[in-house]
Parts: C-alpha cells; sequence; structure tokens
C-alpha cells in the first residue's frame, strides 16, 4: 500500500494544486506540458501511456493528444484530491485504473522516471517562484509514495505473466 504522508506534505500539494487550476485551461495547459516533456525525454515511453496517432509537430493539435491532455492531468487532480490519511483507497482506485488500461503490463521501470521528471518540469513552469524547495521536496515525496507502491505489485504480476 502507498506509504502515509504527512498534513504539511499533503497542504504544500494541495495548495500549489490550487494555483495549477486558477488557470481556467489547466486541464489542456498542465497536460500539454507534461506530455511534451515527456517526449523530450523518452518519445518511445510516452507511447505506452497516450497513443496519439497523429505524428510531428500536428499532433499537438490532435484531438487524441488533446484529449490525453486533459487525462493527464485529470489523473493528477484525482490523486491530488484524495491525498489525506487513508492511502488505501488511493491505492485502490490508481491499481483498478491502470488495470483496466492495460497499463501495467506495458510499463518499465525508466518510464516512471520520465513521469516524474514531466510532472516536476510542468509544475516548475505552471507556478514558477511558487515551485520552491518545499513544494518540491513535498510532490517528489507523494510520487515516490505513489509510485513505489504501484512498482512493488506490478513487478510480482509482470513475472507471473512472463512464466
Amino acid at each position: 500500500m502507498i506509504t502515509p504522508v504527512s498534513y504539511d506534505t499533503t497542504m504544500a500539494i494541495s495548495n500549489s494544486w490550487d494555483a495549477v487550476r486558477n488557470d481556467p485551461n489547466w486541464e489542456d495547459s498542465f497536460g500539454t506540458k507534461m506530455i511534451r516533456r515527456s517526449l523530450e525525454l523518452d518519445p518511445f515511453a510516452v507511447a505506452v501511456f497516450l497513443p496519439f496517432g497523429t505524428k510531428g509537430d500536428k499532433m499537438y493539435e490532435s484531438p487524441q493528444f488533446k484529449a490525453s491532455a486533459r487525462e493527464c492531468a485529470s489523473t493528477l487532480d484525482f490523486i491530488v484530491c484524495s491525498l489525506g490519511p487513508d492511502m488505501d483507497m488511493l491505492f485502490s482506485q490508481l491499481m483498478e485504473m491502470g488495470n483496466e488500461a492495460g497499463l501495467f503490463a506495458k510499463i518499465r521501470p525508466e518510464h516512471w522516471r520520465v513521469l516524474e521528471q514531466s510532472m516536476m518540469s510542468a509544475l516548475e513552469q505552471t507556478l514558477g517562484d511558487k515551485f520552491d524547495a518545499n513544494t518540491r521536496a513535498s510532490w517528489e515525496r507523494v510520487f515516490d509514495a505513489v509510485s513505489s507502491a504501484i512498482i512493488k505489485v506490478i513487478r510480482p504480476s509482470r513475472r507471473r505473466s512472463i512464466n
């Protein structure tokens, strides 16, 4: 299960996320920043999560890309809104979402780092000076807690599915 995070960590994330959501087009804007950065870091890893169909610069204007950007931001919004003392419910829901989408069969350990770096980059671009060291550390703690819990579950299941 997900390691609980402190109240201070939860508040730092909630406050910074509220600032992200101040933009009326936050889902499009934030999701686009995150996916663009993912593509810069590893064009192949992002295809695991978000297949677009259209390639090149036109991809960013495609309906598939825009829908994926909104879904990316909405998933992060779901995680932020679910933070609290009982992380088991969040863990169960994330596992269900990942299994239904078939993501966990395709995911590799390096994909988690791309996802983390992309999220941090999008937060930094969006929040500017508000993304201080404490806020960054809070996001890193939660990302590590969530991804570590999921990785512990999907690694043994991947071994079983390979055999």
